[in-house]
């Protein structure tokens, strides 16, 4: 399938944050509840990817961003999300 648009969803955070882990729970169930193979899921520390970090203008953590793009500054609900990963699937 190589005409499949692949969706990468970043999970931005910190190993200080305390949020941060209800994030990265909630974002692989939506990622899940999904079902689609061209979703992946990636968890970036922007301690160690601060280059990156700033690039997309992070402020706080968690933030996510998805195929590149800071998309939530802040934990959405997850239908938000759920909408934002489909609106780039092209579903």
């Amino acid at each position: 399938m190589s005409n499949t648009t692949d969706v990468v969803v970043e999970v931005l955070t910190s190993s200080a944050c305390t949020r941060c882990h209800r994030a990265k729970t909630m974002v692989q169930q939506v990622i899940a509840d999904c079902d689609d193979e061209r979703i992946q899921y990636r968890e970036v520390d922007v301690v160690d990817a601060i280059d990156y970090a700033v690039e997309l203008a992070i402020l706080r953590v968690p933030a996510i961003a998805i195929n590149g793009d800071l998309v939530f500054s802040t934990l959405p609900k997850p239908q938000a999300l759920q909408d934002a990963i489909i609106k780039r699937l092209g579903k």
